[in-house]
């Protein structure tokens, strides 16, 4: 287990004394937590692990001021605040301003405790977009509570402290600055997000539109709708009525148009998209593509060249040849997909 030490060490920007934890000294350098003052004191006592994120300091370092007793140091402390003499041969003034003098019980098991420092002066204090003056002759107590109250909704503007040191006000301004950014991406995150969730569902509608045969085209009726078809044909009837109604030209190429709409990554992805649609695999088993082993000829059907059509204008095929191969394929499939089916049904 690391043994805790306090080091009695100089602050060269205020010139002032403290005993601080031995591991928030690294080099010249002391990083110092900008808590409130209870929670400072604890910090210091109980010699709080270093968190690099602290603001930095640069000190220099009593000769033999290294103590394993918090009390000792803080009175070794003292003494080099009251006669500037901790083997330093420094004169100039030293005045305590690091921690804020608290008068409490809760410190009466470590000694007097009269010579804490005030904390730094607040000038300007912004809040909700007002700026309100804080007066520098208030007590510090009351300064304290008043940063320790408002740190979740104020943004400070304009902080000084003594001796010139504005570190600690570069490092609020930059933790508010990313917590700004943090929550406007959060905003956005929501917003992208309902987009999505729309877009979905949009995008389900107009798929289950599609199967059912009810999508518009350019403002007209469907041709599904227009002329009654209901999907899949499960019946030789249903098919030869969907071939007479193909031998008009403008329900031919209506059915075209809207056929091009369904899509696909492959011209065979297309067919499949289209064949699932509009025949059962019953149908399909009835139907080979040029009439062969006794099954009917698919090829001389208006359904299979409105298919044709249908993948010229979408772009989805090369050439007419290769939508022939992908019906062809898919109608020799029909029993794989039939058995498939009943296997999951059971």
């Amino acid at each position: 287990m690391e043994t805790k030490t306090w080091t009695v060490v100089l602050f060269i920007d205020d010139k002032s004394v403290e005993a601080v934890p031995s591991n928030w000294i690294q080099g010249e350098i002391c990083h110092w937590p900008s808590f409130a003052t209870d929670k400072l004191l604890q910090a210091i006592r109980k010699c709080e692990a270093l968190n690099t994120c602290w603001p930095s300091h640069n000190v220099r370092i009593f000769r033999n001021a290294t103590f394993d007793d918090y009390g000792k140091a803080r009175i070794k402390a003292k003494v080099a605040e009251d006669t500037s003499d901790l083997n330093s041969d420094d004169t100039e003034e030293i005045k305590r301003k690091r921690v804020q003098k608290i008068l409490s019980s809760s410190e009466s098991d470590v000694g007097d405790v009269s010579f804490l420092p005030s904390p730094p002066k607040l000038k300007k204090i912004r809040r909700k977009g007002t700026v309100s003056e804080i007066q520098a002759s208030g007590s510090a107590t009351d300064i304290s509570e008043n940063i320790v109250a408002y740190t979740d909704i104020l943004e400070l503007d304009n902080v000084e402290v003594d001796g010139g040191n504005k570190k600690q006000n570069n490092v609020c301004k930059s933790c508010a600055e990313k917590d700004k950014q943090f929550k406007v991406l959060i905003e956005q995150i929501h917003i992208i997000r309902g987009m999505t969730i729309d877009i979905l569902s949009e995008v389900a509608a107009i798929k289950k539109e599609i199967r059912k045969g009810q999508v518009l085209n350019d403002g007209h009726e469907s041709f599904y709708k227009k002329n009654n078809i209901k999907l899949p044909l499960t019946t030789d009837e249903e098919l030869e009525i969907l071939e007479s109604i193909l031998l008009n030209e403008d329900d031919f190429q209506l059915l075209v148009t809207e056929l091009a709409k369904v899509g696909g990554t492959t011209c065979y992805n297309f067919v499949k998209r289209i064949l699932s649609t509009c025949l059962t695999n019953d149908m399909a088993l009835k139907y080979s593509w040029l009439g062969r082993k006794g099954k009917q000829n698919f090829s001389k059907s208006n359904l299979s060249k409105v298919i044709i059509y249908a993948a010229e204008k979408a772009g989805v095929s090369p050439s007419r040849s290769a939508t022939e191969v992908a019906m062809q394929t898919w109608l020799k499939r029909a029993s794989d997909r039939k058995n498939s089916a009943i296997n999951k049904n059971n």
